[in-house]
């Protein structure tokens, strides 16, 4: 696979890839200490640990996806209402405001992680750095950074044919 190949891949379904991996992982992982408890009387000790951590990722790694699809909570009822350049000033004001919040994040979790692993804290029965699993707090931020301004992207190329069109 070429490099283009390799940058679509990454752009279009880095995320896709991510859920599907830790879900398969963790639905694996849960029915073998299901069927361990139940039909031998033991499981694995530190599962449980490894699927929460999992989910962890699903939910950071969910919430850039969703800015992927533009499917996050919004009020709609006020820009439903507007078109032209006001819909265009409220729709961006609206991802600045996510994307600074999102920058923000992405800082901050790269602080939160770096103390953690200098901590030294680490996971009960896995015995890795609580570093890990928190590591999807700064990655999700710099994912959703960069699908917030793909969106913008998206959002000014679209007025721009708007504007052509009238």
């Amino acid at each position: 696979m070429d490099v283009m190949k390799w940058r679509k891949l990454i752009d279009e379904r880095l995320e896709e890839i991510l859920m599907v991996a830790t879900m398969a992982i963790m639905v694996l992982l849960i029915l073998y200490q299901v069927l361990a408890r139940n039909f031998f009387g033991q499981s694995l000790v530190w599962g449980e640990e490894v699927a929460v951590f999992l989910h962890i990722w699903q939910i950071w790694i969910g919430a850039s996806l969703g800015i992927r699809y533009s499917e996050h909570v919004k009020i709609s009822l006020l820009t439903d209402r507007l078109n032209g350049k006001a819909r265009f000033t409220v729709d961006l004001l609206a991802l600045l405001s996510f994307f600074i919040m999102a920058v923000f994040l992405a800082g901050v979790g790269v602080q939160f992680v770096v103390a953690i692993f200098e901590s030294g804290q680490r996971a009960p029965t896995i015995d890795i750095s609580m570093g890990v699993p928190y590591l999807a707090i700064p990655i999700a931020g710099i994912l959703m950074t960069i699908r917030l301004i793909q969106q913008m992207h998206l959002l000014f190329k679209n007025r721009e044919k708007e504007v052509k069109q009238s």
